[in-house]
C-alpha cells in the first residue's frame, strides 16, 4: 500500500494505517530526535509524541505534499520543546547504538581497526560539540546535515526567516571547525611529548 493510501486511511480513523509509516520514518526520526536531545530516553518519548500528534493531526496534513517533511517537523518542533526538560548529556550518555559500529564488525586488519577507531573518536568529537550548541542552532544542523534539508525547508519548519538558519549554519559550522582543530592540535601535542 502506498503512502496516499496509508494517509487516506488514517484521515478515516484507521490507526492500524500508522504502523507502515512507523516502521518508514522512526529510525529517521530516532536519529533525529536523538541528536537534538542528546538522550535515547527522550529521543524515544519523542518519538513516540510526533507519531501520536501526526495522527491526533493527520486532519491538517496537505496530502499535495510529502508526509516525510510534515511529520519530520513534528520531530523536531517536538524536540526542540523537550530541551528546557533535560540535563545537559555527556558523551558518556551517547548510544553506541546510533554512533558506533565497532562492536558490530569483525575487523580483518589491524588497520582496519585504527581507522574505525579514528571514526569512531570523530564522531564522539562531533556528537560533544553537537551537545554543547544552543538547541535550535542543533535542530538546523541536524535538519541540514542528518536529514538533508534544504535551507528554505527549515526555515519553513522553525518559522525563522532563510537568512536566520543560514547564519545559524554558518556559525554551527564554524564552532564544529573549532572543536575539530582544538582536538587535533592536543592529539598532535601528545604524540610530540
Amino acid at each position: 500500500m502506498d503512502e496516499a493510501e496509508l494517509i487516506a486511511q488514517l484521515k478515516r480513523h484507521h490507526i492500524e494505517a500508522l504502523e507502515p509509516l512507523v516502521r518508514e520514518y522512526q529510525a529517521q526520526a530516532m536519529g533525529a530526535a536523538y541528536l537534538i536531545t542528546g538522550s535515547r530516553d527522550e529521543a524515544e518519548d519523542v518519538v513516540q509524541t510526533a507519531f501520536i500528534r501526526a495522527y491526533e493531526h493527520i486532519s491538517q496534513f496537505d496530502s499535495a505534499r510529502g508526509f516525510k517533511p510534515w511529520f519530520m517537523r513534528i520531530v523536531i518542533n517536538t524536540a526542540i520543546n523537550q530541551l528546557p526538560k533535560q540535563n545537559n548529556a555527556s558523551i558518556d550518555d551517547i548510544s553506541n547504538e546510533f554512533y558506533l559500529s565497532a562492536a558490530d564488525t569483525i575487523w580483518d586488519s589491524l588497520t582496519e581497526i585504527e581507522r574505525q577507531i579514528e571514526e569512531n573518536q570523530l564522531r564522539e568529537t562531533i556528537i560533544s560539540a553537537l551537545d554543547k550548541l544552543p538547541g535550535e542552532q542543533r535542530a538546523v544542523v541536524v535538519m541540514r546535515y542528518y536529514l538533508d534539508m534544504e535551507d528554505d525547508e527549515i526555515a519553513q519548519i522553525l518559522k525563522r526567516p532563510s537568512g536566520t538558519i543560514k547564519w545559524r549554519l554558518h556559525n554551527a559550522r564554524k564552532y564544529l571547525r573549532a572543536i575539530l582543530r582544538r582536538k587535533n592540535s592536543k592529539e598532535d601535542l601528545a604524540l610530540d611529548i
